[in-house]
């Protein structure tokens, strides 16, 4: 693999680093609804064309100040059909719930103050509603020989921008509006893996090239993923790896 010496390196220096490292992760898509082959899959746009890929990034922190270390892993892959997406079913005093139903159901618990940033103009401060609870977490049908997972979700909405909620779940133990407050505030720096991918397709402009097979999209994604921010200045030549593909990612 083109990443794994990579993960390798990265995965040591955040294992040295004596503050918090965070791992964040999350998903995305490569669409190329303009191009006309058939190989590649569906993605989350009812006409989308492409490849789905997960990424992970391991951060350190000067004080406040995120740092990233580097990728700590990256699958891209091609689905062969769109999955239905259902709601996540968990226990709460042995009773079986629907995970959103139940979640949304809470009251607020307690506030806290957050910047949201604007394209355009200053951010502005709104209020975060907080809540908490602990459950099981069951396993999807198909997997439901497997146990339930214990763990707490912890909400947070604004009742200003009602497109603002996150629905957080953590191992840790949540008795407090101080340690939910903690989840939301390690949550809040998911921008950092929103920003690479940004990078990633807006920067390296992966969703622009005219390769015709999805092996020599995987070959490109499998470099390109580690050099999102530095791409434009290469001055190694693609071709002989590129005619010679391989899933590297």
């Amino acid at each position: 693999m083109l990443q794994r010496e990579h993960y390798k390196n990265v995965i040591a220096e955040a294992a040295s680093v004596s503050g918090r490292v965070l791992f964040i992760q999350d998903g995305s898509e490569l669409i190329y609804n303009n191009l006309k082959w058939t190989d590649l899959g569906p993605t989350a746009d009812s006409n989308g064309n492409g490849i789905m890929f997960h990424s992970c990034l391991a951060v350190k922190f000067h004080g406040d100040q995120p740092e990233i270390i580097g990728l700590t892993g990256q699958k891209a892959w091609i689905r062969e059909h769109k999955e239905e997406g259902s709601d996540r079913k968990i226990l709460v005093n042995n009773q079986k719930q629907g995970l959103k139903k139940y979640i949304r159901g809470l009251p607020s618990m307690g506030t806290t103050n957050y910047s949201l940033r604007a394209r355009k103009g200053p951010a502005r401060e709104i209020a975060l509603n907080i809540s908490w609870a602990e459950v099981d977490v069951l396993p999807p049908e198909a997997q439901k020989e497997k146990n339930p997972v214990r763990g707490c979700y912890v909400r947070a909405w604004s009742e200003e921008d009602p497109n603002l909620e996150w629905i957080l779940f953590t191992r840790s133990q949540i008795t407090s509006l101080e340690e939910a407050l903690e989840i939301v505030t390690i949550y809040k720096h998911r921008w950092l893996i929103e920003e690479y991918h940004k990078c990633l397709k807006t920067g390296c402009q992966i969703e622009e090239v005219q390769l015709k097979t999805s092996d020599r999209l995987l070959t490109l994604f499998g470099m390109l993923g580690l050099l999102p921010h530095s791409f434009s200045s290469l001055s190694i030549s693609l071709e002989s790896i590129l005619m010679n593909p391989q899933r590297n990612t």
